[in-house]
């Protein structure tokens, strides 16, 4: 159950067919990117044909109190450029 709740809120290619789903939400990247690595089943499934997220470079330490779960902190430029930027679809 834990990994089909995770799935729902996947930012990446979550489902194949999102044009034509009538959900009640359905999160999107804009400009996702394939893995710079890869395993081989997920060439033997045929997911490299569909990006699934974004490639960062990161650095996991505690930053001036910002140490909470799930957060991050990215630099103006990144943002700008289109790092992390998605939509909702609401029907």
């Amino acid at each position: 159950m834990y990994q089909c709740q995770m799935a729902k809120q996947t930012m990446g290619t979550s489902v194949l067919n999102w044009d034509y789903r009538f959900d009640n939400k359905l999160y999107r990247i804009l400009h996702s990117q394939k893995p710079l690595v890869r395993t081989k089943y997920y060439e033997d499934f045929k997911f490299s044909d569909y990006n699934s997220g974004t490639n960062a470079v990161v650095a996991v330490l505690s930053y001036t109190g910002y140490d909470m779960e799930d957060a991050m902190i990215i630099n103006k430029s990144s943002y700008e450029q289109g790092f992390g930027h998605g939509c909702v679809y609401k029907t």
